[in-house]
């Protein structure tokens, strides 16, 4: 078992090496909004200078947050049914 510290650094390199858009001087991992869900971490990510301040028009469409497991320290994309899902999705609305 990881981490929670240990599964944003997963994350991390994940998306590194996953998403071809990465800019590590423009895209930071939103380590405020990481959470638990039952055996997994929840990692979104977005762009560095993304106040999250609603309707501001400045965030990153279409990124999925990582998924990972902490048990066995793999992480994936997580799938638009399994973000609508969400329990971190749904308290954000």
């Amino acid at each position: 078992m990881i981490s929670i510290e240990e599964a944003v650094d997963v994350a991390t390199r994940f998306v590194e090496r996953n998403w071809d858009g990465w800019d590590p001087m423009t895209m930071r991992i939103v380590r405020e909004d990481v959470r638990v869900e039952g055996s997994d971490v929840v990692v979104p990510y977005d762009l560095r200078d993304a106040t999250h301040v609603e309707g501001d028009g400045n965030f990153l469409l279409g990124n999925l947050p990582v998924l990972v497991d902490v048990s066995r320290g793999t992480c994936r994309f997580m799938t638009i049914d399994e973000l609508l899902a969400s329990p971190g999705f749904q308290d954000s609305e």
